[in-house]
């Protein structure tokens, strides 16, 4: 077998291994930003928002 055919294969396994990562720290990423986005969704239904009246908010002001 000659010599380049070794090269090939080790650039092969190599495009592969570099593939399969890639294909994994995405998973992860798309999973994180999952988890990132319901964390934020869930502080968010617990601590809702109060809106003032805008006249309470004139007052405010004007005191």
């Amino acid at each position: 077998m000659p010599a380049n055919w070794i090269f090939f294969a080790e650039l092969f396994v190599l495009k592969g291994a570099l593939i399969a990562f890639l294909i994994r720290e995405w998973i992860v990423m798309d999973r994180d930003i999952k988890r990132r986005r319901a964390e934020k969704a869930a502080e968010a239904q617990a601590a809702p928002r109060t809106v003032e009246p805008a006249t309470a908010v004139a007052q405010d002001r004007a005191a």
